[in-house]
C-alpha cells in the first residue's frame, strides 16, 4: 500500500474502484484516491470524496469549500465553492464565495463574466437566471444572456415558449431564441387547459393564444 493508506472494513463505501482508481481513507482519516500503482493520485487529502461520473469527482476540502476532482489527480476548478452541483451536459452549477451563482464548464472555465441570484437546470441548453438586480432572463449553455430585455417574472420553457413579464407591467410570450412573439402585450398571460395553449386577458377581456401563436377571443 502507498504510505499512509488505511483500509478499514467501516470505510467499504469509499473504497469502491471506479476507472481504475480507489477512493481511500488515510490515517490521517482524509480522503485520496489511489491508482492500482499504489501511488496517491493528488496532492491534496479531502474532508469527502464522492462518486466518480465521467471521470470527475465531486470534493469537500479541508476547509468545507467544494471542487471536483479528475481521476489524473487534477482539480478541475482554481476556485473554490461553496457548493456545486453535478455536471450536466457537460457544466455544473458553482456557488460562489460571494454567494453568487454561476456556471462552471468541465474545463475549469466559469461560463459567464456575470454571478446570478439564482440558475435553475439547463433545459435544451437553456437555464432560466434570476440576475442581480432581481429581473429574469436566460442563459445559453455558451454563457449569452439569451433576450436583451430582462422581466419582472419568466417562466420555464414549455413547447419552446416562455411566458414573460416585462418591466412595464405587461405580458407577452417569448421563444428560445430570446424573440418576442406577440405585437401586443396583454395585462395577464397564464397557462390554459394545457401547456400548449395560453389564456391572455386585456382590457378584461378574454382570449386565446394556440400553439401557432394566433389569438382568438374567448367565448
Amino acid at each position: 500500500m502507498c504510505n499512509g493508506c488505511l483500509v478499514n472494513n467501516d470505510i467499504s463505501y469509499n473504497m469502491i474502484e471506479n476507472n481504475k482508481i480507489l477512493i481511500v481513507k488515510l490515517n490521517n482519516s482524509y480522503y485520496n484516491i489511489m491508482g492500482k500503482d499504489g501511488i496517491l493520485r493528488s496532492k491534496e487529502d479531502f474532508c469527502k470524496i464522492e462518486d466518480f461520473k465521467d471521470g470527475i469527482a465531486r470534493v469537500t476540502d479541508k476547509d468545507c469549500f467544494v471542487n471536483f476532482l479528475r481521476i489524473d489527480g487534477s482539480l478541475v476548478s482554481n476556485e473554490r465553492f461553496l457548493d456545486a452541483f453535478d455536471f450536466e451536459e457537460g457544466l455544473a452549477i458553482v456557488k460562489r464565495k460571494n454567494e453568487l451563482y454561476n456556471v462552471l464548464s468541465k474545463d475549469g472555465v466559469l461560463i459567464s463574466f456575470e454571478d446570478f441570484f439564482q440558475i435553475f437546470d439547463f433545459v435544451d441548453g437553456i437555464a432560466k437566471i434570476q440576475r442581480q438586480d432581481c429581473t429574469w432572463n436566460f442563459l445559453t449553455k455558451y454563457g449569452q444572456i439569451l433576450s436583451f430585455e430582462n422581466f419582472l417574472r419568466a417562466t420555464e420553457f414549455s413547447y419552446g415558449i416562455s411566458i414573460v413579464k416585462r418591466l412595464s407591467g405587461s405580458y407577452n410570450i417569448m421563444n428560445m431564441f430570446g424573440s418576442i412573439l406577440l405585437e401586443e402585450d396583454f395585462d395577464y398571460i397564464s397557462v390554459y387547459e394545457n401547456a400548449a395553449t395560453l389564456l391572455a386577458v386585456r382590457d378584461k377581456k378574454e382570449f386565446i393564444i394556440d400553439s401557432n401563436g394566433k389569438i382568438y377571443l374567448k367565448n
